[in-house]
């Protein structure tokens, strides 16, 4: 794989180009040796950024992977107001141009039951190797990992939300050699089906989808008044006070 354009945040590593870089950069990355280890992708989004302050261990995984995607209006609209090369990348977004290039088999992990029956229709074309919508949990965990090694698809797409589906990659990427990438990509796989809908391009564009999400799950305004409301305060308290700091240390 030819290596990313990326950034440092907070030890992180931030992918920093466009999309067709990312799906050329992984395209590069099927053609690599068997026994290269697994490619960790996450995307962070800003209720991730809240979480990572509060949770060391969730951070030590947004630390350790191969690179993070920048999913998120909010996240990305901070990091280019204190100078970051961000670059808005949504894991549906890359879920889409996957599928609609044909890059590559899947293995889809998680998601709203009955993705993989729709999915399967929508997208002929794209070897689903296998897929799981059941509880996930330690009791299963090595045995569906063994299920995944076995098939060996280029990409496993892991929707079990953050951080739940970062812990599962970090705990079992020792398991699943055969995969080339693991993605961590919330809500995607509900997305690309149908299931679930998704905001107007337009109010996309905005950085309204968050208000779209409001409207038709209600259930789910805690998780927004994070991304919304705490996340801003606490990014540019935060981010606002280091930045000050590394002012004053400068000659």
């Amino acid at each position: 794989m030819n290596t990313p354009d990326t950034f440092r945040f907070h030890n992180a590593r931030v992918f920093a180009g466009s999309m067709s870089d990312l799906v050329q950069c992984l395209r590069d990355r099927l053609d690599e040796p068997a026994d290269r280890p697994t490619t960790f992708i996450a995307t962070p989004n800003p209720e991730m950024y809240v979480n990572s302050v509060f949770d060391r261990d969730f951070r030590s995984i947004l630390q350790s992977t191969s690179f993070n995607m920048v999913d998120g209006m909010g996240l990305h609209a901070m990091l280019k107001l204190f100078g970051y090369r961000s670059s808005r990348l949504t894991g549906t977004g890359l879920v889409e141009e996957l599928l609609a290039q044909n890059v590559g088999s899947m293995y889809l992990l998680g998601g709203v039951p009955g993705n993989m029956d729709v999915m399967r229709r929508k997208y002929p074309q794209v070897n689903f190797v296998g897929g799981f919508e059941g509880i996930i949990n330690e009791d299963n965990a090595a045995e569906l990992a063994r299920e995944i090694d076995a098939l060996a698809p280029d990409f496993l797409l892991v929707a079990l939300g953050a951080p739940k589906q970062e812990r599962w990659i970090r705990a079992n990427v020792e398991r699943i050699p055969n995969v080339k990438v693991a993605i961590g990509i919330g809500g995607a796989l509900d997305y690309c089906s149908g299931n679930v809908r998704r905001a107007p391009k337009r109010v996309q564009g905005l950085g309204l989808e968050w208000l779209f999400r409001l409207a038709l799950q209600p259930e789910r305004y805690r998780r927004i008044v994070k991304a919304v409301a705490v996340f801003p305060v606490m990014f540019l308290s935060i981010e606002g006070s280091l930045l000050v700091v590394r002012n004053l240390r400068r000659p």
